[in-house]
């Protein structure tokens, strides 16, 4: 799987080479991640925890998001996620 930022694409790359391209949303400046990694975990309607500084960002425009939701419908996170090595980011919707 290769994501490309600048691209808003993810490829999915197969065994004979072909890939795969899918359209993706990427974290906002602040929140990004670059480099190379394994996917470490798949989860089907995944919980979210909010990074503690996103929180605080929400808080300032007078927002409340809660520390934890579990996974649902109403989860930001949508049905499926991928993890990203050993890093709190994702691939999910």
């Amino acid at each position: 799987m290769i994501v490309k930022t600048d691209e808003r694409r993810l490829y999915y790359v197969m065994h004979d080479g072909r890939a795969i391209m899918y359209s993706v949303g990427v974290g906002r400046e602040g929140f990004t991640w670059e480099g190379r990694a394994v996917v470490s975990r798949k989860a089907e309607w995944p919980t979210w925890r909010p990074p503690q500084e996103m929180i605080e960002r929400e808080a300032g425009r007078g927002r409340t998001i809660p520390e934890f939701m579990a996974g649902g419908p109403d989860n930001p996170l949508g049905a499926r996620a991928i993890y990203i090595g050993d890093t709190e980011y994702s691939i999910h919707g």
